[in-house]
Formats: structure tokens, sequence, C-alpha cells
């Protein structure tokens, strides 16, 4: 084989080969699906040895899930949190009405003293979009 690259993207693995014999290139893809969610290919091996081509990609470790404090009350609003510009304006057939200019900027504070802890696990197993199914980028594997 002259050239030989093994690629992951998204779930699919990729495997594409070339070979020029007696003249004639041939084309060799073979796609195989891959969990990434279950297999870390962000640190795959592959070696070719005696034309036997070995690809290694090992499981990803569970994590401990990751705990998020839930509280029943609103948080407190900083000291510095800005208010945001008002402006009267007069529309027709209606009072003056008050509009707000700018958006309300988030602000975070400190959490009240009534928490519970949750554990709360997330799996996000998104559907590939168009423009995914459309790249030509994939990840070389190493």
């Amino acid at each position: 084989l002259e050239h030989l690259t093994v690629e992951v993207r998204n779930d699919l693995m990729r495997v594409v080969g070339k070979r020029n014999f007696a003249g004639h290139e041939t084309t060799m893809i073979r796609q195989f699906e891959v969990d990434r969610t279950k297999f870390d290919t962000d640190n795959a091996t592959a070696v070719l040895t005696d034309g036997v081509l070995l690809v290694t990609i090992s499981q990803k470790e569970k994590g401990t899930p990751r705990s998020v404090v839930v509280t029943s009350e609103p948080h407190k609003v900083e000291k510095d949190a800005v208010e945001p510009e008002k402006s009267t304006e007069k529309s027709e057939g209606s009072e003056l009405a008050e509009m707000t200019t700018e958006p309300l900027k988030e602000t975070r504070g400190d959490v009240l003293p009534e928490e519970e802890e949750v554990v709360v696990e997330t799996v996000v197993d998104e559907p590939l979009s168009k423009e995914d199914e459309a790249s030509d980028e994939w990840e070389k594997v190493q």
C-alpha cells in the first residue's frame, strides 16, 4: 500500500488505502462505527505490520458523577450588578411606556443557605447535523 490513512469523525472510523499495481490504481475504503461515548478515539493508535493493520482504541474510564447543588431559592443579586438603562417612549394611542434599551445582564450571587445536594448525570447523544455530514474534516489517528 502506498497510501494508508485511519481517521475518526463523529462516530465513524474510516480506513482508506491506495495501491498502484500493474498500472492500475486501486482505492479501498472501509468505515466502522465507533461509539465515542464509550471509546477514547482521541488516543487511538494504528500499526501496519506484514500487511496487517491493527487499530487500537481504548475504552473510556467511567468517571464519577459530578454533583450539582440545587436550591429552591433564587440567587442573591451582587452589589455591583448593573441595572439596564431605561427610556420612556410615547407610542401612538397609548400612555408613556417604560422600555428597556439593553438586555438585563445575568448576575450571579451567593447561594442561599437552603441547599440540597443532587447527583446529575448528563449524556449528550446528538444526531449528526447536515453540516457535519457534508464536512470532509476528519480527526487523524496517530
